[in-house]
């Protein structure tokens, strides 16, 4: 599934997204998007996510990641200064042009 410069209520996924088996979400150019939603961990069956020009998002610390997740890519979100605390194990991680990034965890 992959949302591109929509709009939709800041912290909820619409319902529908939340109860399919998504295995790949793509967001892109949410310039509304300041955070990503706590129902994300609901995705149980998601292994591939992206995030990319999503200017506005500044953290992703609070976010669960659901542990089905194998890869993560994160692009062009110029505010994000922080990833959640603890990822799940990944196949792949890529990190590019996040300029705010202070920390990745270990």
């Amino acid at each position: 599934l992959q949302q591109a410069s929509c709009q939709w209520p800041l912290g909820e996924l619409p319902k529908a997204l939340v109860a399919t088996s998504i295995t790949k979400l793509s967001l892109a150019g949410l310039a509304g998007l300041e955070y990503l939603p706590t129902e994300l961990v609901m995705l149980s069956s998601l292994s591939d996510f992206s995030i990319s020009q999503c200017d506005n998002l500044r953290s992703l610390a609070d976010v669960q990641l659901p542990p089905s997740l194998k890869s993560l890519y994160i692009r062009d979100c110029n505010a994000l200064e922080s990833l959640p605390d603890v990822l799940p194990p990944l196949h792949d991680l890529e990190l590019s042009s996040c300029r705010r990034l202070i920390c990745i965890p270990g």
